[in-house]
């Protein structure tokens, strides 16, 4: 269910457009940015800074409101 709920996601079902409270997530602006750009180079401290967090904290928040790692959320975007 988690695979096809972020499947989806990525072919923009479920966009931040869609909830407006998701684009005041700190973790969305990151996912945005991925989304936007997904075969750039995204480094973790980036996607970090642009959250406005620290790499450890970015990393547990992303898993929490993702379900996956900002990598393999990277990997299944492509």
């Amino acid at each position: 269910v988690i695979t096809a709920l972020r499947l989806a996601m990525t072919a923009g079902w479920g966009s931040d457009a869609d909830d407006p409270a998701a684009s005041t997530s700190p973790v969305f602006r990151a996912v945005a940015a991925m989304r936007s750009a997904p075969a750039a180079n995204h480094r973790i401290e980036r996607l970090a800074e642009l959250s406005g967090m620290s790499r450890a904290t970015f990393l547990r928040q992303f898993a929490k409101a993702m379900h996956c790692s900002p990598r393999q959320f990277l990997l299944d975007l492509r």
